[in-house]
């Protein structure tokens, strides 16, 4: 669900993930290693490998029940603590 007090906008498809990392890099003008992706599928972790920009990984979802070991955040709250310690 959209929530525009926390998000500027919402993107998905037709285009792919990559795709909308740049859309986002190019509006925002930044960098894909000062973005942070954060996703909850393989898919997810790929298209940041992709792109190029760091992935943290929620531990509901496809990607943490694949990778149990790498970290990853219950909620959004937890993400700095993955900035201050990248696994």
């Amino acid at each position: 669900r959209y929530c525009p007090k926390l998000f500027r906008g919402v993107l998905g498809g037709p285009s792919n993930k990559v795709s909308n990392l740049k859309r986002i890099a190019e509006f925002e003008q930044c960098l894909p290693n000062q973005m942070i992706m954060i996703g909850d599928g393989i898919d997810d972790h790929d298209a940041a490998n992709d792109f190029g920009c760091l992935f943290v990984a929620v531990s509901e979802g496809s990607f943490s029940a694949a990778y149990p070991d790498h970290q990853a955040v219950a909620d959004l709250g937890e993400v700095q603590i993955c900035l201050k310690d990248p696994v």
